[in-house]
């Protein structure tokens, strides 16, 4: 079986979808194909049919590619196991290959904030604020403020 590989040195994955392709695998008559996505120290994190995996966290993920004889009975090729032990007769695992994720982080809030905002969209607006101080992680509502009479 043969994967395209990627360079891992700088992020290649920007939105967290990992699509892949591959060729070689023996998808004749009772052969079976598995794609395995694990972390950078192989626990398998997901198990597809599919080339595309979708992932939440940045970090190293490493996308393997198991052809087997579906007659056979695999061990080990299920989430939270070692790529390193997937086990069976007539079986393949084929070489990592590598992607570095990097997701956009939120946006750090270094300084406190003072949001103020309509209580109410209806004739009798009352205008509140509400406080939010990063230094502490919390939400301070103030006292709202009179309404404002539209007429």
């Amino acid at each position: 079986m043969t994967v395209t590989p990627l360079v891992t040195t700088n992020c290649n994955n920007t939105t967290g979808l990992i699509t892949f392709t591959q060729s070689g695998n023996n998808a004749t008559g009772v052969f079976a194909q598995r794609y395995a996505l694990t972390d950078s120290l192989g626990k398998i994190l997901q198990v597809g049919l599919t080339k595309n995996f979708s992932v939440a966290q940045s970090g190293l993920y490493k996308v393997y590619a198991v052809n087997y004889d579906s007659t056979q009975t695999i061990l080990g090729l299920a989430i939270t196991q070692n790529i390193s032990g997937v086990s069976g007769a007539c079986l393949n695992v084929g070489g990592a290959l590598l992607y570095r994720v990097c997701l956009p982080s939120a946006p750090v809030i270094t300084k406190p904030i003072s949001i103020t905002v309509p209580q109410d969209t209806t004739s009798a607006k009352q205008i509140c604020t509400t406080i939010i101080n990063p230094s502490n992680a919390t939400l301070t509502p103030s006292s709202c403020g009179a309404p404002n009479h539209v007429q």
